[in-house]
């Protein structure tokens, strides 16, 4: 007699009010999507793992020109 699979109840998602990404990969091509879609605003962005909500997150670090 096979035994059956006891389903595991998932502990509902965090939400820290960003947008979440469930993998550092995911968060990563969000990231280059974005970065080629605003080039000519030169957006530059950084992913990181959030412990509140156990998601990625993507942080906007616009870089400026300097004109001498």
């Amino acid at each position: 007699m096979r035994k059956k699979k006891v389903p595991i109840p998932t502990l509902p998602q965090k939400s820290c009010g960003k947008n979440r990404y469930n993998s550092e990969k995911e968060a990563v091509e969000v990231a280059r999507q974005q970065e080629l879609l605003f080039a000519n605003e030169n957006l530059q962005l950084k992913h990181y793992f959030c412990a509140f909500c156990g998601g990625w997150h993507l942080a906007n670090h616009n870089v400026q020109k300097l004109i001498f």
